[in-house]
């Protein structure tokens, strides 16, 4: 579900870090408990957020008020940098999915930055290609392959990221993410569970083979 490339998301810890310390006046560092937000959809941003440590979900929630999940990040996972720009309210909300402490930049302060500092702005134009990107890829994939291959391709990435066979993830979550319905998924998860490709329990998913999933994968690509 990550939204910022591993090697772009330290490069721009390293470089807020060093804001910090160099420049304390400038960043606030702030410490949120879990269940708090950052950014309300429908707000007017003056704040920019770079996740230090801690992880958050950003979501997008419909007039039905049901949630779309866009990503669940950890740190240099940067938001509120769009609407800055832009003068646009906040297109989603970003909560706090544990304690977390984020380097808070005002609008000036960013805005500044990004003039002052040819290698901060390159970064952070580097940071949201690789965003549009994956959203055209996640786009193109539910448009053209069937909600299985969707399922399976978001458990293969999530146990990528985590280095582990087993993920915690609840049935909610991937619904909210593919934005589908529970029922869907329900169905999708006992049909890979009877076919002993993944073991399923309330909040977590473990894969048996992963040469088996790849294999499945591989049915729906050619």
């Amino acid at each position: 579900m990550e939204t910022i490339k591993p090697k772009l998301a330290q490069e721009l810890l390293r470089m807020v870090e060093k804001k910090i310390r160099n420049d304390p006046n400038q960043v606030q560092e702030k410490n949120f408990s879990a269940g708090e937000h950052l950014i309300k959809q429908g707000d007017d941003s003056q704040e920019m957020f770079v996740l230090l440590k801690g992880e958050i979900k950003i979501y997008y929630a419909t007039l039905k008020s049901n949630e779309y999940l866009l990503a669940i990040a950890g740190p240099g996972e940067i938001v509120g940098e769009v609407e800055i720009l832009t003068g646009e309210k906040s297109l989603c909300s970003v909560e706090t999915l544990m304690d977390s402490r984020v380097a808070v930049f005002k609008k000036n302060t960013y805005k500044r930055w990004l003039q002052e500092k040819p290698d901060f702005a390159l970064l952070i134009n580097q940071i949201l290609c690789y965003r549009l990107q994956k959203i055209s890829t996640r786009a193109a994939v539910h448009l053209t392959y069937p909600l299985e291959y969707s399922v399976l391709k978001l458990i293969k990435e999530s146990a990528f990221k985590k280095s582990s066979l087993t993920i915690k993830i609840s049935r909610n979550e991937i619904a909210n993410y593919l934005g589908t319905s529970i029922r869907s998924i329900n169905r999708i998860l006992r049909k890979l569970h009877n076919q002993e490709l993944l073991m399923v329990s309330k909040n977590e998913i473990k894969i048996l083979s992963m040469d088996f999933l790849n294999k499945f994968l591989a049915i729906h690509e050619n």
